[in-house]
Parts: C-alpha cells; structure tokens; sequence
C-alpha cells in the first residue's frame, strides 16, 4: 500500500504496508512503538500529542501516523519513534515539542522548499 496525500493505495512496500520513500506526492510517516515496554513508559500520550501538534501545525495532509508493535530500540527512557526511516529513541512528554520542532516541523518546511 501507498499513501498519497491520505489515500492508502495497494502495492506494500514494507512489513507496514507504507511507502518509505518520500518525495512530492508521498507524506512523512511517523510510527510510534506500541509494543509492551514503550507502552509501559507511555506511548499512548506520546500517541495524543503527536495528534495534537499535527492538527496544530495543519500538518494532517502531510504527516501518516501509525502505532507499530515493538521496532527493536527498546530505551531505559522514553518511548521509541520511527519517522520514515530514521529510529529515534527516548522520545518523553518533557521531550515532545524539541522533538517534533527538530525531527518534523523542520523536515517538513526543509522539504517543501
């Protein structure tokens, strides 16, 4: 599967069924880990503020979200992130905004020039 600008497509690429490779018409895939230990440190609010700063930033056409069981980097700290093929790890509540500035919104506009 392909998603285009929030139309899921067929043709799987990877285990995800997301396209990995970005380009004008593709969107940044963000996957954050869900599996047992990143949940126990609170995965699902780095789930709620991932959807707030994409609805925030009126990023929806620009941005996939997608939980993902267990990516392997499990961290002592945080919770583990994949945005398309970039692992990050450690990602915290008190982290989230430096980490969507630096690895997304900049990304983004980096991009689009």
């Amino acid at each position: 599967r392909y998603h285009r600008r929030g139309v899921l497509l067929r043709n799987s690429r990877d285990r995800y069924g997301l396209l990995r490779k970005r380009g004008k018409d593709q969107i940044m895939i963000i996957q954050v880990c869900v599996g047992s230990s990143c949940h126990l440190k609170g995965s699902a609010e780095i789930v709620e503020l991932f959807q707030k700063a994409i609805e925030e930033h009126c990023l929806e056409d620009e941005v996939a979200l997608a939980g993902s069981f267990c990516i392997g980097k499990c961290n002592r700290i945080g919770v583990t992130v994949q945005i398309d093929d970039e692992i990050h790890t450690g990602v915290t509540r008190e982290s989230f905004k430096e980490f969507f500035s630096e690895n997304v919104l900049k990304r983004i506009s980096s991009e689009g020039k």
